[in-house]
């Protein structure tokens, strides 16, 4: 209805400003995003990732031991691929 266009919009505008922006803000870097994941309980690897190329390894590293703990107390909780990544990552990373 061509009479509600206006109302609509100031609606999606506001939304956006109040909702979408500062998620997006939220995850504008690196370290952000990687934090995000951590807390989230999902890609403890691509959050190592995130924090290397923040340049924070003792960052990246707390996310792999954040990773293997959540794999202990969950086991089944996550893909068996994510553990595989993390051990990866240990070897690779942790004594670099």
């Amino acid at each position: 209805d061509p009479s509600h266009r206006a109302t609509v919009m100031a609606c999606l505008r506001d939304n956006l400003l109040e909702l979408a922006v500062p998620w997006f803000e939220r995850l504008s870097n690196w370290e952000n995003a990687a934090l995000a994941l951590v807390e989230a309980q999902e890609s403890h690897a691509r959050a190592c990732d995130f924090y290397l190329m923040a340049g924070k390894q003792e960052r990246a590293l707390w996310a792999l031991n954040e990773g293997l703990a959540y794999w202990q107390k969950n086991p089944a909780a996550s893909f068996p691929e994510e553990k595989e990544e993390i051990a990866l990552r240990m070897e690779k990373y942790a004594y670099a």
